[in-house]
């Protein structure tokens, strides 16, 4: 018990200095790299390779870093070269690794990442870079999203987590700015920078064909004898072993290469296919790079061969209703639906696999001219991912973020606006936002306006267990506006005005909260056995108008239309 309360009081105190590290108007030259180190086994990816470039072409501008977990096994070669420039992580040494951090945030500029993984640390490194005028985050990506769209939410890879977002194409484009909110001017226009270690000419070293088949989060939650008998298994099964397939590689002097998602293998084990290797993480990189052909379900590794001018065929793997069954977000019931007309090679059966094999090996797996249309679709650029990315942070290295000024007059959905800073406040649903703690805040800044304000709140209560009623305070910049008791789960709004004299001489205006009569989730509804929050209030939209005669019109009509939503 000692060890989780000073724990969680560290991170207390840790996030503060990092927020205090980033307000400094110090020459800030640093960039951090970070791929994903929450699994050991993970080998370093993107982002290293736009370390090393960094550090072997951009020095003179900036100071990069790697963060790389401690028991990878590079660990000690990469340690080795780059030295000081290299931070070590492990969940053992956490709080070592934090003070590195404290004191690297005095002067970094960028944080580049492929991964939430900073995020997820829960050291308040988000919150800190998301307050500072000084600091970016960059989300590079570790793949092009197209199949997992879906998968891109305001809590996951949204606007609320990162700064800018770089992206590949006009498809992840439209994908970024509809579900994870971010404005065009934030995005990069680049690729990839593993893509640098890749050829774009259809090289082909090795008679090779890779299968490489994608994650499958349910698995996990599968027994053994599931597993071996799963739609995922027999379909992988039912392609390697097929009599016309294994004849095809035979007679004409194919290796298959092998390969799992790493999150698969995790979960059950290198020995899931019987009498298959399997190729190991650091062995993907190479098949890539040497094989003529990806067979694979859903994976943007088809992405990585389509980028060479290879082919890529696509075995739908029927397992809809295990994905159903067993729900997990990341799983796709049916992967292509609307997709099929931006991709080609889709097959069904391993015969229709076969066919399309067979037709790549008798014209030098070339892409035929409306293919190469459909592939060039997914790329912006063809090489010097690294290099472009590096002029790119060189021309934005005085960069200061701007307080963002509050629309007037209008509604704010307070799930697709970054902008509002918030304490207390859970990162965003489509639904909106839930307050978590007794005392929590929103924090904006407005125009100059003589006579103040007119605000609505609409929000909708969670009342469950012994919480039936809430009390709530409502401030503006301290002060009480509003007062309410909450008796019933009806959707309802904070009706209040803010007077001019209210507002700061910034234009700052915190609308705060005190709560009283909730409790802890986890011991008011058994449900929630490890939410320690004390969830109250889902806030969903607000609307600030300028304090006029028709103000309170505008508001009643408001409250009206969302009535008969309701």
């Amino acid at each position: 018990m000692l060890s989780k309360i000073t724990d969680s009081i560290f991170r207390r105190f840790i996030a503060h200095d990092y927020a205090m590290a980033m307000q400094l108007e110090t020459q800030r030259n640093k960039v951090i790299c970070c791929d994903f180190i929450i699994e050991e086994d993970t080998s370093p990816q993107d982002e290293f390779e736009l370390f090393k470039y960094i550090y072997e072409n951009g020095r003179e501008q900036f100071e990069p870093y790697y963060i790389i977990n401690e028991k990878c096994a590079d660990y000690e070669k990469i340690k080795a070269e780059y030295g000081e420039n290299i931070i070590a992580y492990s969940p053992e040494n956490i709080r070592e690794f934090a003070l590195v951090l404290k004191e690297l945030f005095k002067t970094v500029k960028f944080i580049c990442g492929g991964f939430q993984v900073l995020h997820s640390l829960r050291l308040g490194i988000t919150e800190a870079v998301k307050r500072s005028p000084y600091v970016f985050s960059i989300f590079t990506q570790h793949g092009i999203t197209f199949f997992k769209d879906d998968f891109i939410s305001q809590e996951s890879y949204s606007s609320f987590l990162f700064d800018k977002l770089m992206i590949s194409n006009d498809f992840e484009k439209r994908i970024f700015m509809e579900r994870g909110c971010y404005e065009e001017k934030n995005l990069i226009k680049n690729g990839l920078f593993r893509w640098d270690l890749l050829s774009a000419d259809n090289a082909i070293s090795e008679k090779s064909i890779f299968i490489y088949i994608t994650h499958r989060r349910y698995l996990a939650y599968m027994e053994e004898s599931e597993l071996k008998e799963s739609v995922y298994i027999k379909a992988i099964q039912g392609l390697l072993e097929n009599p016309r397939f294994k004849k095809f590689v035979e007679e004409n002097g194919y290796t298959l290469k092998v390969a799992l998602h790493h999150s698969v293998l995790q979960a059950c084990g290198s020995g899931l296919l019987e009498g298959v290797k399997i190729l190991k993480e650091e062995e993907i990189a190479d098949a890539k790079k040497s094989s003529a052909i990806l067979i694979t379900d859903y994976s943007s590794m088809c992405f990585e061969m389509w980028f060479q001018h290879k082919p890529s065929i696509f075995l739908n793997i029927p397992d809809g209703e295990d994905c159903i069954k067993y729900g997990h977000k990341t799983d796709l019931a049916d992967p292509y639906g609307s997709k099929r007309k931006y991709i080609f090679n889709v097959v069904d059966t391993v015969e229709q696999c076969v066919d399309k094999l067979e037709d790549y090996h008798n014209t030098g797996f070339k892409l035929k001219p409306d293919e190469k249309e459909k592939r060039d679709a997914f790329f912006y650029y063809n090489g010097d991912f690294c290099k472009r990315f590096l002029e790119y942070l060189s021309a934005a290295k005085n960069d200061v973020k701007k307080l963002y000024q509050m629309p007037i007059n209008t509604t704010v959905s307070l799930a697709r606006y970054p902008e509002v800073e918030v304490y207390s406040v859970e990162m965003p649903t489509f639904e909106g936002r839930w307050i978590v703690r007794k005392k929590a805040f929103l924090r904006f800044f407005v125009p100059k306006w003589d006579k103040g304000f007119s605000m609505q709140l609409y929000y909708e209560p969670l009342l469950e267990g012994k919480q039936q009623k809430l009390s709530v305070k409502v401030l503006a910049n301290g002060r009480t506006v509003c007062n309410a008791e909450i008796t019933d789960t009806k959707k309802k709004h904070f009706i209040f005005d803010v007077p001019a004299e209210y507002i700061g001489s910034d234009g700052k205006l915190e609308i705060g909260f005190r709560i009283s009569g909730v409790y802890r989730r986890n011991k008011n509804n058994a449900d929630y056995p490890d939410d320690p929050q004390y969830r109250s209030l889902r806030l969903i939209d607000m609307d600030i108008y300028e304090k006029s005669d028709k103000s309170e019109d505008a508001l009643k009509n408001l409250r009206s239309v969302r009535e008969n939503k309701s």
